[in-house]
């Protein structure tokens, strides 16, 4: 719906369709102020422009943030889908910029959306956002939200997203998992009938990266710490114990 536009808001759309290339900073917040349009199709037409440009310009978007965190605050569910969109492309291709900026923070803040489906979306970004680059969760609320909303969001959906991305997470960063969380997923995987197989699968996979992490310790110098395989507690006792002092598991 491109027919009560003004030129620079037309040339603005079409140019980032057929040539983003040639995209300016000023064409970015034109698509920004867009998808905060009176009209719903212009709106998600230009919130998905963005969302695609920042997968191919993220050195242009990455650089005018503001554009894509504008679109987090519209009330239309799509537009908002697309701003987590957008986060997971920059996060891919421009992780430094993405993290001198609240994108994550924001996605994080998207569990608590008031639609179930944004809630669902912000859950599935976040792991994406992890697996491209655990530091980009590290620092943000992402996990400490993640573990608060797994067990109270309602949408079974959305829940079970959560409990992926606490997976992905853990598979890549085991560190950034803690026991509590772990026993959260347990406590679901058990008692959630419907996420009960994401809730084991989360949990299997942070036990598989504790695991690696723990062989990746012990194939490193004598110097480098080891962690146990079970619970993922640093071992630092030279010589090497030979059962985890946490958990009891033998080493």
């Amino acid at each position: 719906m491109t027919d009560a536009l003004t030129d620079r808001q037309r040339n603005a759309l079409r140019t980032a369709e057929a040539s983003p290339a040639d995209l300016t900073a000023t064409d970015l917040d034109t698509l920004a102020d867009l998808a905060a349009h009176d009209a719903e199709e212009t709106r998600v037409d230009a919130a998905e422009a963005l969302s695609n440009v920042a997968g191919e310009r993220p050195d242009l978007v990455a650089a005018n943030i503001s554009a894509v965190l504008r679109k987090f605050a519209v009330d239309d569910v799509n537009v908002r889908t697309f701003a987590m969109n957008a986060v997971a492309a920059l996060a891919r291709e421009a992780p430094d910029r993405v993290g001198e900026t609240t994108a994550v923070s924001s996605v994080a803040q998207a569990l608590d959306d008031r639609d179930e489906w944004v809630r669902a979306s912000a859950g599935e970004t976040l792991g994406d956002v992890a697996e491209t680059d655990p530091d980009l969760v590290a620092d943000a609320v992402a996990v400490r939200s993640l573990a608060r909303r797994v067990e109270s969001e309602a949408f079974p959906d959305a829940r079970a997203q959560m409990a992926r991305s606490l997976g992905r997470i853990g598979r890549g960063a085991p560190e950034l998992i803690d026991d509590r969380v772990e026993s959260r997923l347990e406590r679901l995987a058990e008692t959630d009938d419907e996420i009960e197989r994401s809730a084991q699968a989360a949990v299997d996979a942070i036990a598989e990266g504790r695991a690696e992490a723990a062989s990746d310790g012990g194939s490193a110098s004598d110097d480098a710490a080891s962690f146990c395989p079970q619970c993922g507690t640093e071992i630092e006792a030279d010589p090497a114990p030979n059962f985890c002092r946490n958990c009891g598991r033998e080493l």
